[in-house]
């Protein structure tokens, strides 16, 4: 018998899982566990995955004999994978979606571009991407609460399409603010690409973000981000009267480094979700 720990709605950066949810099944019967075992279990975790091209779709990753990444492609893989487990522990697995990337406008033909689907700076050595501004922004001041989380990305995977070896891929970070809607959804609210995520280039996201969303009264709004250092002495500086709040995911992940056990996860959990008076 064995625990799968399953993180599953992120995605792989430099072998790294980003951004995704974790779940438990108990009580599995590892001698039986197959492969589509764990297909089937992916499309009940919302992978729309089509059993026979699963490997065009979908990608199931475990933690090898020696602590690193294998990607999962037969039962054989998967009876190694529990088998250097001891008995009630937890097997680790990793799902993620292989992307399909659309195809860019045709850069020749101008009619497939719109003047405000980007900012230029004055030497055009900077491109900042709008979408939807007025959209975005209606919907964020008319939600539940003036919620916005903000979080930054590498870019440094994007490739430029071009077949010219001397070209690289762009480098950067994007930055992001996403807004809650009145049905508890998620919508992005501005996004911009900076040469590198620093105190600077934060400090100027959140101003345009702020002029942008007429934000005066601090107390009205809630931001989120994640458990990175700079953004909390940037917070206190440019919207000090927010209340600034953490994921627990980020939170749990510091916590199972050394507190390991579904007890103790638990336990963090329930105290996240316990009512907390002002």
């Amino acid at each position: 018998m064995c625990t799968l720990e399953l993180h599953h709605g992120g995605w792989f950066e430099n072998e790294v899982y980003k951004k995704g949810k974790v779940c438990y099944l108990d009580n599995i019967v590892d001698d039986f566990l197959s492969l589509l075992d764990l297909i089937k279990i992916g499309r009940s975790l919302g992978y729309d995955v089509d059993i026979s091209q699963v490997e065009q779709s979908l990608e199931i990753k475990c933690r090898n004999v020696e602590g690193g990444l294998e990607l999962v492609t037969s039962d054989t893989i998967v009876v190694e994978m529990v088998g250097h487990i001891p008995s009630n522990k937890v097997v680790v697995l990793y799902y993620s979606e292989i992307e399909i990337w659309a195809e860019l406008p045709n850069e020749d033909d101008d009619s497939e571009f719109k003047d405000n689907d980007y900012e230029f700076s004055e030497n055009e050595a900077e491109v900042r991407p709008t979408v939807g501004e007025n959209v975005a922004n209606e919907g964020t001041n008319h939600g539940p609460l003036g919620e916005v989380s903000s979080d930054g990305a590498n870019t440094s995977e994007f490739d430029t399409g071009s077949e010219t070896e001397d070209e690289e891929p762009y480098l950067g970070q994007i930055l992001m603010a996403v807004g809650v809607d009145g049905n508890n959804g998620y919508f992005p609210v501005a996004y911009a690409v900076v040469d590198i995520e620093s105190k600077d280039s934060w400090i100027w996201f959140f101003n345009l973000l702020i002029e942008d969303l007429g934000i005066t009264n601090g107390r009205a709004w809630v931001v989120i981000s994640d458990k990175q250092k700079g953004l909390v002495p940037i917070i206190e500086i440019i919207l000090p009267t927010v209340e600034h709040m953490m994921y627990v995911r980020h939170l749990y992940n510091n916590f199972r480094a050394s507190l390991i056990g579904l007890a103790l996860k638990h336990i963090l959990w329930a105290a996240a979700r316990a009512t907390t008076l002002p």
